[in-house]
């Protein structure tokens, strides 16, 4: 969240998040909207929320893979504190390969988490949890999807 908003800070948060809503529609996401760059609930109660669906995350995602994927390369690498029920809480098999991830928490979304795995075939999956509601919910929930691709 704090990169997303450093970054929007070269063209402002507003020009940022224009363009964010510009480049969900120009990729075919008609039911996701930003609100800010950090997917943070707003402060001020008269301003929707960021919202998406499963299915346009899942777009977004194979979109930022073909495009940009060292976004998801830097979500792999350990930050100066260590995350509560994030990637680091679920278990992999041997065939499969972390390719990216993000977790995400507001009053409002509940607890989310995108998850992206490669088998040995290097076949991608791309597991997408929303509106759990605790943060140990998500970690259950992916769990049980990263166990059906193991399979």
């Amino acid at each position: 969240n704090d990169a997303a908003f450093a970054l929007s800070e070269v063209i402002g948060s507003k020009n940022f998040v224009e363009r964010m809503n510009q480049k969900a529609k120009s990729l075919g996401i008609k039911n996701t909207h930003f609100t800010n760059p950090t997917g943070l609930d707003p402060i001020y109660e008269n301003i929707s929320p960021n919202y998406s669906t499963a299915k346009e995350l899942i777009k977004l995602s194979k979109y930022i893979l073909e495009n940009n994927p060292l976004i998801f390369e830097i979500s792999l690498k350990k930050g100066p504190y260590l995350i509560k029920n994030g990637l680091s809480s679920l278990y992999f098999s041997s065939n499969q390969e972390v390719v990216g991830g993000k977790t995400g928490y507001t009053e409002k979304a509940g607890g989310c988490m995108i998850v992206i795995l490669k088998n040995e075939k290097d076949n991608i999956f791309i597991n997408v949890i929303l509106g759990a509601d605790y943060p140990q919910e998500r970690i259950q929930e992916m769990q049980k999807l990263i166990d059906l691709v193991s399979i």
